[in-house]
């Protein structure tokens, strides 16, 4: 019993003695370096310094994974009984002042095939884990801080279920939580960009984003993110927003570049367009990258709807190319100082550019240009730009520096007709010049053409400067403010409008003439405003050698601001008439080349409204006027209208009424054609009528009577006509006047009209119907005229009470006496007397009345018993007109072609005929002495 009881006590003094020992050497901070080196060692980590002991953990100092990991601290705390339990865990290792290169890590090389062992080892669990301190040291660095929990370490996975890590650059900052799984880091959180970014994003950006939302995977290989914006970004002081932001990147931890992708919207009020975008950037900084784009919406036609950039370059190149329809632009560089611009147009056409000419829209046009930028030592571009059409090439060498521009360009015709130049006056057709330079102190710009030349200064800011045009002559002066306001004031000088016109080979039909003086004070700053004051001494048309209308001393003044226009007031002659208005009209043009007439006043109330679309040329008008007056030599006249017109390329109407309350007219018809030169053959210009589709009903009337006045006439009268016209037809009048009374006045003689009609049935030329009575009384006589028939071909009836002949009738109207034995018809003598007596009669009442001189006047007797009038006027020596209406109308033109020879010509309303007549004179006959006698000169056809 002792022995055995002397053999357990020497066994558990000699366990006590091991274990002791075991202990003490595991405790050992020596062992736990001899046994950690020889651990890490073939993994490739090294350290400088340990402490603690393998039992209750321990700190290593400097450690370091080949070149590529460094670490301050590792500490790593446990207990050894958790350690070799069945299921061993660590309570905590944490990290301090980690530094990881991305850049030193070696490729692995291929794992050879080997047997899998049949050794399963345990899962170890870390309870936490930390790493304060951390860097990426990339380029700028990336510092974080960061936490895990429950990190589970098995043979070929470890997995985290939280990690929490804080990282921050120079770039910006994040915010993370995730987890790890299969060594891959699944985290999502916030970033914020750096302040320098968000406040220079600030001065052009309403309402910046400060946080962005980030999703985050990093693995061995890669790191990737992801980002997006939820609402648009605004850009201060612009129309432009960016909406639909989408953005992801990849970073290769390896390879060492970068893969990123966007999407996102661009919108103004003209246009939106989908960019998607790809690039690719390495960390020694070459870069590639493609922008494709989309145009989904756009106010304007544009030649192109997709459009491509592809840029790639490094430190030190960089090309860029971008592909838009007909266009290709390029860039290159090869120092980032120094770039290559070259831009390429293929033939096309230029329709697409809105409210251009259409002689311009329908040409072909192909551009090429070439230019050099320098950024150093001083920013510069120059370069040269060619544009070649179907008509006429331009060339343009431009200079830019940071202090001047210069620009020279030649336009050269290609063809003298057609395209551009096709209405362009000969003066013009040739190659125009222009010279631009400009600089901070001084600006030049100069035009030189065949017939034309303008020139501009501007210096210190004061501006002047001058244009001949033809006939055009133009100064200018004015200033330009520290604000950037522009004053200038223009005078023009237009001498003869006809001989600027004649300059550029321009005609107009009818002829128009004047001459014009205007001024012009323009203000440009944040509005634009013009005011303007025109003047026209005198201007005249000639619609034909026949008429000539002419005025005086017309003036037109009033403003311009954006795009509304105001006539302040104006005075127009016209024929010794004077149109006056001191009522402001105001006219505006929109955006869509809309006309809007907001009121344009004319005499006192009438206002004209109305639109126009010059795009449709299509108008629609309307002028009203309550208790207007009218007051010229015409008469005075008060009247309401109401009156539509509208316009389109198809026809013009107008239709309405006009009601006249009230009028004195004093019309006078003017005495046209009248000669008092004999030498002088007029010859009239006949134009067909008008068949264009315009249509025309208005409607002219009067509730009570009217009165016309004028020395030899007086009369009331109530209208009611209509003036009417239909597409593709003539002119003309239809209705009725009724003549209520009047007094007429000729050759001393007074007729009172009684009740008549006047009736317009529409004919062109307008020749009324003709229902007129005059009355003429003389002691106790009452004679009656009756004028029927047309105002082209009137028909006379005459009576009396008593009655009488009508050689009595004519007698007491023309003499106040009876005819008695002169006017007996028996005789050929009485009926050359009552011929003679008649026609000097009448050739004095009808010369009072109109103020034509006439000749020769006869009254002739027809076959039906009725009256006809004979009517003679010489003009020359050799020509005479007669006019004879007896049975029909007729003209006749007599031409002496000698003293024996005389030519008449017959024009009559059912034919023509020529007549050559032999005409003898005998002269004087002598006799001898004592008979005393002679015989007459006589004539025989």
């Amino acid at each position: 019993m002792g022995r055995l009881y002397a053999r357990f006590a020497l066994l558990l003094q000699a366990f006590i003695i091991v274990s002791g020992t075991v202990f003490f050497i595991a405790a050992h901070p020596v062992t736990a370096r001899l046994v950690l080196q020889k651990a890490l060692k073939p993994a490739g980590v090294s350290f400088e310094n340990v402490k603690g002991s393998l039992i209750y953990g321990f700190s290593l100092y400097d450690l370091r994974y080949k070149k590529a990991v460094q670490i301050e601290r590792l500490e790593a705390a446990y207990s050894l009984a958790e350690l070799i339990s069945p299921a061993p865990s660590v309570r905590s290792i944490g990290i301090t002042g980690l530094a990881v290169y991305p850049d030193r890590f070696e490729a692995e090389p291929k794992k050879r095939e080997s047997k899998k062992s049949g050794v399963a080892f345990v899962p170890v669990t870390i309870r936490y884990v930390s790493v304060d301190k951390g860097s990426i040291r990339l380029s700028p660095a990336v510092t974080f801080k960061a936490s895990m929990k429950e990190i589970v370490l098995a043979q070929e996975d470890i997995t985290a279920k939280a990690l929490l890590a804080d990282i921050d650059s120079a770039y910006g900052s994040a915010r993370l939580n995730g987890r790890l799984a299969k060594r891959t880091i699944h985290a999502q959180g916030t970033v914020s960009p750096a302040s320098r970014y968000m406040d220079r994003v600030g001065q052009y950006v309403d309402t910046a984003v400060r946080t962005l939302p980030v999703r985050l995977v990093l693995d061995e290989k890669r790191l990737r993110l992801s980002t997006g914006l939820k609402s648009p970004l605004k850009f201060r002081d612009t129309n432009l927003s960016v909406s639909g932001v989408s953005v992801s990147a990849e970073y290769l931890l390896k390879e060492t570049y970068v893969k990123a992708s966007a999407l996102y919207d661009i919108e103004t009020p003209f246009i939106r367009t989908h960019i998607e975008q790809s690039a690719i950037v390495t960390l020694f900084g070459a870069y590639a990258t493609k922008i494709e784009g989309n145009i989904s919406k756009s106010a304007h036609r544009l030649p192109f709807k997709r459009f491509r950039t592809d840029a790639a370059g490094d430190p030190g190149v960089f090309m860029a190319d971008t592909y838009a329809g007909p266009f290709l632009v390029s860039l290159y560089s090869k120092d980032y100082e120094n770039f290559a611009v070259e831009a390429v147009a293929k033939p096309h056409r230029l329709n697409y550019i809105e409210h251009l000419p259409r002689i311009f829209s329908n040409q072909q046009i192909s551009m090429e240009a070439n230019a050099t930028a320098r950024l150093k030592p001083k920013p510069s571009v120059a370069g040269v730009v060619s544009l070649d059409g179907n008509y006429s090439a331009a060339k343009s060498y431009f200079e830019l520096t940071e202090k001047s521009l210069l620009v020279r360009s030649k336009v050269t015709p290609k063809k003298r007709s057609g395209g551009i130049w096709e209405n362009v006056p000969d003066t013009l057709k040739s190659k125009i010049v222009t010279f631009v330079y400009l600089t901070k102190e001084r600006k030049i710009f100069n035009l030189i053409a065949k017939k034309a030349n303008l020139t501009l200064f501007e210096q210190q800011g004061s501006i002047s400067g001058w244009a001949n045009i033809g006939s055009l002559l133009l100064d200018a002066d004015g200033s330009l403010l520290d604000d950037g306001t522009v004053n200038l004031a223009f005078d023009a000088q237009i001498d003869s409008l006809h001989a600027l016109l004649s300059d550029f080979n321009i005609t107009t039909d009818p002829m128009i003439d004047a001459q014009i003086e205007s001024r012009f004070d323009l203000s440009i700053g944040d509005t634009f405003s013009l005011r303007y004051r025109t003047q026209i001494p005198w201007y005249l048309v000639e619609p034909d050698s026949q008429h000539i209308y002419y005025g005086l001393d017309s003036v037109l003044e009033g403003s311009l601001k954006g795009n509304r226009a105001t006539i302040d007031r104006y005075s127009v002659g016209f024929k010794n008439r004077r149109f006056s208005q001191k009522r402001p009209s105001i006219i505006s043009l929109d955006d869509r080349l809309t006309l809007h007439i907001e009121r344009f006043c004319l005499l006192d109330t009438p206002v004209l409204t109305g639109t126009f679309d010059f795009k449709k040329r299509q108008g629609a008008f309307l002028l009203t006027g309550k208790d207007a007056h009218y007051d010229a030599p015409e008469g005075n006249f008060t009247f309401d209208a109401d009156i539509n017109a509208s316009i389109s390329p198809e026809k013009i109407s107008a239709e309405g009424e006009i009601e006249i309350t009230d009028a004195l007219v004093t019309y006078r018809p003017a005495k046209e054609y009248v000669v008092e030169d004999e030498d002088i053959v007029i010859i009239q210009d006949i134009k067909e009528p008008s068949h264009t589709k315009r249509g025309l009903d208005i409607h002219i009337y009067s509730k009570k009577p009217l009165r016309y006045k004028i020395p030899e006439l007086s009369a009331s009268f109530i209208p009611d006509i209509t003036l009417w016209k239909e597409p593709g037809k003539p002119f003309g009048i239809l209705g009725i006047v009724k003549i209520l009374s009047g007094e007429i006045d000729a050759a001393d003689k007074h007729f009172v009209i009684q009740p008549s009609e006047i009736y317009f049935g529409g004919a062109n030329p307008i020749n009324p119907y003709l229902d007129l009575h005059i009355l003429y009384e003389l002691d106790f006589y009452r004679f009656n005229i009756y004028i029927s028939h047309t105002l082209a071909k009137p028909l006379f009836l005459f009576s009396s009470e008593p009655p009488m002949s009508q050689n009595d009738i004519m007698s007491y109207i023309l003499f106040g006496a009876p005819a008695g034995e002169a006017f007996a018809s028996s005789g050929e003598s009485g009926s050359s007397i009552a011929t003679m007596l008649l026609g000097m009669g009448l050739k004095n009442a009808i010369g009072s009345a109109t103020g034509i001189r006439f000749d020769t006047l006869n009254i002739l007797s027809n076959e039906n018993g009725g009256f006809g009038i004979e009517i003679g006027k010489r003009i020359g020596k050799r020509l005479r007109i007669i006019y004879r209406n007896d049975t029909v109308s007729s003209f006749i033109i007599q031409y002496k072609a000698s003293r024996s020879i005389r030519i008449d010509v017959d024009v009559k309303d059912t034919g023509q005929g020529i007549n050559i007549l032999y005409i003898k004179d005998f002269g004087k006959i002598k006799t001898s002495k004592n008979s005393g006698s002679h015989t007459p000169s006589g004539k025989i056809p």
